[in-house]
Parts: C-alpha cells; structure tokens; sequence
C-alpha cells in the first residue's frame, strides 16, 4: 500500500503540508481506510475490521513522512491521534497567524517577472492556507483581490474588467492578465524590430552543415549564366567583386548589429560564458567577466546602477538556450583595483545572470580598445589603462566596484557635492549658508543618508545639562580665548607630528590649529599666534581658558601671560566639561576628519592635512551662538567666498613644464587650502 507507487514524496516539513495531506488522503480512499482518520466508522464495520484500518491508516502515514518528522511526531498508535498532531505542528489556525495571512492576501501583487500561472499558483497557495486558518468565507474576495493584484502596466486590462462585466468572477479576472501575455508574446514574436538585434560575435561561416563555396549566394544557390556576369560587379558594401549590395553577406555598413551569420536571427541579446559556473561559485557584486560573445555589459544587481530605467522587452540567450529577460538599462560607475573610475553606460540589467559581465564589443563602439597577452587583458581608453583582468580558467576576471560609496564620484545631487566640499556640514549648516552665500540652484533637497557621516560623527547620546553658572559673553574679538591640546594620534602625519593645538576666539568662534610634534612645542606655537592675531586684528588676548596640563601651566607660559596681561582662567582637574568649548570645538575637527578620509579613502597618515581642511571648512561654516553667521566673517568682518571650494581627496591634474613629448599633467591628489598661498595643496 506503499504511495511510492503515485510518486509522493515524504513530507518533510519544508514542503506544502495541504498539497501532502490532499494526496495522501486519496490514497486511504483508494484503499477504503480514509474514516480511521476521522474516527467515524460505519455500523456494519465490527471492531476487527477498524483495527485493521487504523492499522493500515497508521502505517500509510507513517511511510510518508520523513525522518525529522516522525521524531517530532512520535509513536501514535491511533490514525485519528496522528493525523490531529500531524495538523497542529504544520496548520496554524491561531489569530496572529490568521492575521498573517490575511495581511498578505490583501496585499498580493502580480510579478510580472514571472508568467501568469506561477503568480496564480502563490495565489491560490494562500487561498487554501487562509482557509485551512478557519476562515471559510475567503472566497468572496478573492476575485477583488486578484483584481487589485493586477499592475499598473495592465491597466487596460483592468478597465475592461471593471467596467465592461455587470458581475465579476475569479474566472473572469484569471483570463484577463493571462490573455494580455499571450498577446504580449505574439506581438514579440512578429515585431522583431521593438527588440534589440544584437548576434553572438565571432561565429564561423563554416558552422553550417553545408558550407558556401566562393560561387554560392546568400542563400546557397548556383548563379545561372545569366547571372555570372554579374561577378564582374563590385558591392558597394564590402567593396569586393562578383555580387550586389543585396546579396553581400558582410554586415551593413549602417547596421549597428554585430552581425557575423547569413541567416536571420531572432532579436535578443546573446551571451556564450558556459564556463562561469566553474570559475565563480558565488554570486558577488564585485567581480567581473570579460566576454567576447556578449553583446551588452549586463549584471544581475539592480542596486549597481546609478541611473536606471525600466524596459519591458528583450531577453538574453545564454549558452544552453535558457532566455533570462532583461528589466532595465542604465549606468554604472565603478572604481577598479588601479583606482581608476570609469562610468559605463548602456548596462542591461538581467535578474537571472549568475555573474556581471563586461561586453568587448560593447567597449568597442564607445572607443575602448582590449589588448590580450600573457594571460593579461587591458583595456584602454586611447593610452590610459582604465583596468586589467587576469586569466582564469580560460576566462578573464577583474574586480571592481560601485563607486557610488566614495566621495570622489561627481556626483548629480548638487546638494551632497556641497556638503562634502564642506567637509560633511550638517543639512541646517548648509540651509543657513544658502540664505547669505550664492549657490546658485544648486541647494534644493535635505542631505540623504551618508556613510562617511555615520562613519566619522557617531556618538552616544549627551548625558543631561545641569545648571552651571554661565560665563560672560566677550564683547570684542580676542577678548576672551579657549585653548586645548588634543592627541597623541596612533599615526603620525608625514611631518612626524602627533597633536594639534586647538585655539578659539569665544567672540567670532573662530578657530585656529597647530600642528605639534610634541606637547612641550604648546608655548612656541601660542607665542607664534598671539603675535600673529593681535598684530592682524590690533586688538589683545585679555583671557586665556585652559586645562591644568603641563603643556599650560608651566613658567614659560606664565611668563608670557604675566608680561602680556592676559589673565588666565583654569578648569578643575579631571573635569573637562569646565572647558566645553574648546573640547566641543575638538570633537567636531575629528568628526569631520574622520568623515573625510573615510569617504576619500586615503590612509590615516594624511591626518593632519584633514585637520587643517576641517578647520579652514569650520571657519567659513555658520554658527548657531552667532544666529547663522559665519566664523571667518565675524571675525574679519568680510563676506566668504565659497567658489573655490572642492572636495577632500579628490582628484587633481596639475599643470607642468616638461618636454615637448611629456604629459602635460599629473595627477595629484587634493589635500587642502595652504594659507597664504592662492592655490590649492595637492
């Protein structure tokens, strides 16, 4: 009594417990066993009879169940027992899992990614699953439901059904989507110009079973006599004698397909890389197929593409004659391992590819030139190698990728571009900047989610303010100055330096950075500025605020503070709250710092050159203390100019004097704003 013989499969648990429990009642009905199930046997069945099937019904069950099933179930001696456990383990008629399910029926959408009868088959999957919930009335709405289901793209469809039927039925609304796919499929079928015509690429005249010898036409016939003449002709297409223009089997001169074949070929996208499967097990974004055979560069990962648009038509053969449909076409920006970044444009988006491919003939006609040898492919845009791909097994692999992580990307969204060349300013920074500086109508939209930011600027939240006196506001530039020391760093810049001195004007806000080797240099650097700012300004420092460290309180700068008059204010030790701002002031230089060279990605080393970039950036930000004003602009009592401008790290062609024969650039990297200097720090 074996089911083996219907070709059931045990159930396992994983598969669809209705579908199984409906077959294997068919099988106790074949054999009249079906009422041990239910317990209700009939009068005339005496009590050896209903052992005997609850016996049979048992062992029925038990041989199509699998083994981690039977242990979940255990040994039930009673078909009515074992078929009620079998329905609490694998039907869930709770209210939450009811609730479930409803949620998601009424939510139900068509995948046009797949055909109608597979859309139908979920469809009706969780039908029965809301049924076997308990709710019997389902089927009222389901014809509404499937109605809903229906996209955008069918709206015609829809309508029809709306409003040319006085009554709707599932019927009715099953036979709609599924006669617009036929329609959709004879349409492509006869209009083969709505596709694209692209041909595998490098496909030999001789793969024919009956090869063209020099005195056949196109279509393999002899020329009659009358018809030799015309040998002596030359095709204005390819130029050699013996035949017209409309018998030359060579490509057109105006057709943009790759044609190498004499016969007509179906308009679809081709690819031959039958032996990926063997060289990438896993599907990853970052690597790439060089193939010869492929007519378009195509990847499987929608969330590659810069910019995308939908299409509705075309489809890819692939080596064993599967046609994997193509959803969409865009561009791609990607950074290769050289760090060079090239956006490639006209890429198909193919959901069912199992690897991205790169197209050579598709680089072709954007002017990239491939160089094979060595085991080596290179491709070049004139002499520039955008990127090499190494030989394996027999394919050529490079990796790459999406380039929309880095900040060096120009981007479209004018908004992100300032917030970086800002040094990642905050959305209500750069909307208090928009009101006083020029930024034409590039500002339009808050910041959307940036990694650097979250990167470099994450931190706990504040613990709760409590009321300390506050301090007088200084009423004049240099009246009052905070100072703080911050390091050592665990990377050294490239001048050996390990801290910065960090000096702020309570005033204007106004913040000043020295670079220190190490923290003794804290009283020539400060003698150096004090000289520097009241010789610019013509104003003093009268109060300096510190920490008890070493690097402040010691005779030098007590001699300097006693001779110029500077009075000094000092925190309490161990509490650097007393000294707010200047920590504050640290803290935001870091999250900038760190938010720069995360999206730049230059090593920690280049450290001090982003610190000095954040600071330049600080002072030209605006200020809530100072009601949206700029730093730099209290200060010197001038309006900014943020039009020079660029973003940190990227990069910089400089011009130079060489030979006649020599680049006439190099390619630099941009690091800051140099002071004194009208240029840039590359």
């Amino acid at each position: 009594m074996a089911s083996n013989q219907y070709g059931m499969m045990p159930f396992n648990g994983k598969t669809d417990f209705d579908i199984w429990k409906q077959k294997i009642k068919c099988v106790l009905i074949q054999h009249k066993v079906h009422r041990a199930v239910t317990g209700q046997y009939l009068e005339t069945e005496e009590k050896p009879k209903q052992v005997e099937m609850n016996e049979t019904t048992c062992s029925t069950i038990y041989l199509n169940l699998s083994d981690s099933v039977l242990r979940k179930v255990g040994v039930i001696e009673s078909a009515k027992d074992l078929w009620d456990k079998l329905e609490s383990l694998y039907t869930d008629t709770s209210l939450p899992g009811k609730l479930f399910l409803l949620e998601k029926f009424f939510r139900f959408r068509l995948d046009l990614t797949k055909d109608i009868d597979e859309n139908l088959d979920v469809f009706n999957k969780l039908i029965q699953n809301i049924k076997q919930a308990g709710d019997k009335h389902i089927d009222d709405y389901t014809a509404i439901v499937l109605l809903n289901a229906i996209p955008d793209s069918y709206n015609d469809v829809k309508s029809a059904i709306k409003y040319g039927r006085d009554d709707i039925t599932l019927d009715i609304v099953i036979n709609g989507p599924r006669s617009k796919e036929l329609d959709l499929k004879h349409s492509r079928n006869h209009h083969r110009e709505s596709r694209e015509a692209l041909f595998v690429r490098g496909r030999s005249k001789s793969r024919s079973r009956h090869p063209k010898t020099d005195n056949q036409d196109k279509n393999g016939r002899q020329p009659s006599k009358k018809r030799y003449k015309s040998r002596k002709r030359v095709c204005y297409n390819c130029g050699n004698p013996g035949h017209f223009i409309k018998d030359c089997t060579q490509p057109k001169r105006n057709d943009q397909a790759n044609a190498m074949t004499s016969k007509p070929v179906e308009e679809e996208v081709f690819m031959v890389c039958d032996q990926a499967n063997s060289v990438l097990s896993s599907l990853t974004e970052s690597k790439w197929l060089i193939d010869s055979g492929c007519t378009y560069h195509m990847t499987p990962f929608r969330n590659l593409f810069s910019s995308y648009n939908l299409c509705e038509t075309g489809f890819v053969s692939l080596a064993d004659s599967k046609r994997c449909k193509v959803l969409g076409i865009g561009d791609i920006c990607l950074k290769f391992e050289n760090g060079i970044v090239f956006q490639i444009k006209n890429f198909r988006h193919v959901p069912d590819l199992r690897h991205n491919l790169f197209s050579v003939s598709a680089f072709e006609e954007c002017g990239l030139e491939g160089k094979w040898g060595n085991g080596c492919t290179k491709i070049l845009k004139n002499s520039l190698v955008l990127f090499k791909a190494l030989k394996q097994n027999n394919l050529y692999v490079v990796h790459a990728k999406p380039f929309s992580e880095n900040a060096n990307v120009v981007l479209s969204d004018k908004f992100v571009l300032w917030h970086q060349r800002l040094g990642h300013m905050s959305n209500r920074g750069l909307n208090i900047l928009k009101q006083t500086v020029c930024f034409g109508n590039d500002l339009v939209s808050p910041i959307p989610f940036c990694e650097g930011c979250v990167l470099g600027k994450q931190h706990r939240v504040q613990f709760p303010v409590s009321s300390y006196p506050s301090e007088p506001k200084s009423k004049a530039v240099l009246d009052y100055i905070h100072a703080d020391v911050w390091g050592p760093s665990s990377v050294p810049t490239h001048g050996g330096r390990r801290y910065f001195l960090s000096i702020i004007d309570d005033f204007s806000r106004k913040v000043w950075v020295c670079l220190l080797e190490h923290k003794s240099d804290v009283y020539v650097r400060f003698k150096e500025w004090k000289n520097m700012v009241e010789n610019q300004t013509e104003c003093k420092v009268k109060t300096l605020r510190t920490d008890n460290g070493l690097e402040f309180c010691n005779k030098d700068m007590d001699r300097l503070c006693i001779e110029s008059g500077i009075r000094r204010h000092k925190t309490v030790p161990y509490t650097p709250q007393q000294n707010g701002l200047a920590e504050r002031m640290n803290r935001t230089l870091l999250d900038k710092v760190r938010s720069m060279l995360a999206t730049s990605g230059l090593p920690k080393k280049f450290w001090g050159e982003a610190v000095n970039t954040a600071t330049y950036l600080i002072n030209r930000s605006p200020s809530v203390p100072l009601d949206g004003k700029c730093l730099e602009a209290v200060f010197s009592k001038k309006p900014i100019d943020l039009s020079h401008l660029k973003v940190f790290g990227c990069a910089a062609y400089v011009h130079q004097q060489t030979d006649k024969l020599d680049p006439r650039s190099k390619k630099c990297i941009f690091l800051g704003y140099p002071e004194g200097v009208k240029g840039y720090r590359i």
